[in-house]
């Protein structure tokens, strides 16, 4: 199939082999980048 994510019509960066791993995060969670930092005190203080 040569038919990339885009001509589909529906774009999933997950499907998509040209889409960088952080790129791809934050296509799906505008807020990664945030909680990427404090994702350890977080995971702590809920702990």
């Amino acid at each position: 199939m040569t038919t990339t994510p885009h001509e589909n019509g529906a774009y999933d960066p997950a499907t998509d082999p040209d889409s960088d791993p952080e790129q791809l995060s934050s296509h799906r969670r505008p807020q990664q980048p945030d909680q990427a930092e404090g994702a350890d005190d977080e995971t702590a203080t809920d702990r």
